[in-house]
């Protein structure tokens, strides 16, 4: 778990950005970050496009921290064939 400090010039509520996985209905793990903010009442899934990762180059970082700014928190994650996937995919 790492806690990110506020931008500057910003009052924030403690936040944390830690790795967790998700696990689909067939058994695979996907890989995600879920970026919390204290007493967050609302929170976006940011889904990246193809060819890259959750990180979107550090897109996506950016965003989490700007929604975390707001109030918000987020989760993004891996989606299958990216990254790190564990699992054995049923067809």
């Amino acid at each position: 778990m790492s806690v990110l400090a506020p931008r500057a010039g910003r009052i924030v509520a403690p936040v944390t950005d830690r790795q967790t996985r998700i696990r689909t209905p067939d058994g695979l793990y996907l890989s995600g970050s879920l970026f919390t903010v204290d007493g967050a009442r609302r929170a976006a899934v940011l889904v990246h496009g193809g060819g890259v990762t959750r990180e979107e180059g550090g897109f996506f970082t950016r965003l989490a921290i700007g929604l975390g700014d707001a109030g918000m928190a987020s989760l993004r994650f891996d989606l299958r064939a990216t990254a790190i996937a564990r699992g054995v995919k049923k067809t």
